[in-house]
């Protein structure tokens, strides 16, 4: 429990309790984490200080409410916790709330009736709930939608389509965060259904301010109805294409944004797509460029950083009579205008006489053009050890191509010189990259490559070896 500030105790009004000082919200929140969690004594702690509330400070107590509303999910997990048949709680509790339940209950009464055991107990609570419209409660209005009571079940699901149509923007935050957790239960159908509706009813303006803060999950969510809804047109879906910070919602609105331009025949927009900095929308745009009959634009991305714009590329230079293998090598034969994408594909396309040309470009000043001739390489299956050794020093780009050409012939690299490189190097990533081919080449060494990585300056390093040390111990 919260303990009292000073020592000084008073009657709570409850046999056998002393009130205590008004608990922290910070307070509340961690015994309602700890109680989520099955902590049976911090939900015993949790259930007394709301009812102490009730009884010194009713506003307190609604604050309290307000506090743990906005954690629905929590919310959820405190509900499963009360209910928990393997560890009932108290007599105390049981007691107290259905005396204050008889009579009027507190306001913290109230929501831990909404979750007791007695299905009889649940009801009366969700009665007065209802009858009350407090937002506060919502959440486990919510919960008790998917009640296995089907009385509890009714007059909850009965009060949640009331409060969603009467304001959905203010129900939609909690009805999308525990909308998931209830569409996994039996009866939870009901709850996600009022969501879409919610969804469909909630104003724009709304929509945007809960996207700022919304999970991923739920941001794709509200994107998916910004859709349906036909809330933007396609300028808007290419400028959520470019800067959206979530990946994934950058590739749907590139899809969208294509679709929608390439119907209304507005190329600039599929060339901005064609041009952004995300290869999924890259793609989108060039996918569409292509069905509008411009493989010129398309083919013209041959040695574009990305494997599947690349891809895309070369089936358009096909389509319009281009060999290539025949552009790649024209733009390598002069350094100025070769790229790191020209390199890679290059060697996308097998061809084994390439690989002497791309072997030049181990040497090259530039980092991005060393390690794309190391990709290359690999991909070719022409990696020469000697070549790529010693470019085990090479910058953090470079290392890490260098090690997955040299992996796959791990077993016959100099081992003295990948000890040197553990155990001396300055450079991180060349150390790591020496402890990756060691134990990639002999089991023999593992466990000693292992030990030295235990003992390395760096922690992220150090906490690797130690891991595999026990690993090789069990």
């Amino acid at each position: 429990m919260v303990p009292p500030k000073g020592g000084a105790t008073a009657p709570s009004g409850r046999p056998g309790t002393a009130t205590r000082r008004p608990a922290e919200p910070a307070e509340l929140v961690e015994l309602a984490e700890r109680a989520a969690v099955g902590d049976r004594g911090a939900f015993m702690d949790l259930a007394e200080t709301l009812l102490d509330l009730d009884l010194a400070s009713p506003a307190a107590a609604r604050d309290a409410l307000t506090n743990l509303a906005e954690r629905p999910i929590l919310v959820a997990r405190v509900d499963e916790a009360m209910r928990d048949p393997h560890g009932a709680p108290a007599s105390l509790w049981e007691t107290t709330v259905r005396a204050q339940l008889a009579g009027s209950p507190g306001p913290a009464a109230l929501w831990l009736a909404s979750g007791h055991p007695d299905g009889r107990v649940r009801e009366a609570a969700v009665e007065r709930i209802v009858a009350g419209g407090d937002g506060r409660y919502l959440p486990v209005l919510m919960l008790r939608t998917a009640d296995w009571v089907r009385p509890v079940r009714d007059r909850a699901r009965a009060g949640l389509a009331v409060a969603v149509a009467d304001r959905p923007e203010a129900a939609l935050p909690c009805l999308l965060t525990l909308g998931p957790l209830l569409e996994r239960r039996g009866r939870g159908r009901f709850a996600h259904g009022l969501v879409e509706v919610a969804l469909r009813q909630t104003p724009v303006e709304v929509l945007n301010e809960l996207a700022k803060t919304a999970s991923p999950a739920t941001r794709r969510r509200l994107f998916d109805v910004r859709l349906e809804r036909r809330l933007d047109g396609p300028a808007e879906l290419v400028a959520i294409a470019e800067s959206d910070p979530d990946p994934a919602l950058r590739g749907r609105a590139a899809e969208a944004a294509a679709r929608e331009a390439l119907w209304t025949g507005r190329r600039p927009l599929l060339v901005r797509l064609a041009a952004a900095r995300t290869a999924s929308v890259r793609a989108a745009g060039l996918v569409a460029l292509a069905r509008a009959g411009d493989l010129v634009s398309v083919a013209a991305r041959l040695d574009d950083g990305s494997p599947l714009v690349r891809a895309l590329a070369r089936d358009a230079a096909r389509m319009v009579g281009l060999d290539p293998a025949v552009r790649y090598r024209h733009e390598l034969a002069t350094r100025e205008t070769a790229r790191p994408g020209a390199l890679v594909g290059l060697a996308e396309l097998g061809h084994q006489v390439d690989a002497d040309l791309l072997d030049r470009y181990l040497d090259d000043v530039e980092p991005r053009l060393r390690a794309a001739a190391a990709r290359g390489l690999r991909l070719l299956d022409r990696a020469s050890a000697p070549r790529l050794m010693r470019l085990l020093d090479d910058t953090p780009a470079v290392v890490r191509e260098v090690t997955a050409a040299l992996r796959p012939r791990a077993g016959q690299l100099p081992v003295d010189a990948l000890w040197s490189r553990l155990t001396d190097s300055p450079a991180r990533h060349t150390r790591k990259a020496a402890y990756a081919l060691l134990v990639a080449g002999s089991p023999a060494l593992r466990r000693r490559a292992a030990e030295i990585l235990a003992g390395d300056a760096d922690a992220k390093l150090a906490a690797r070896g130690a891991a595999d040390l026990r690993r090789s111990a069990g």
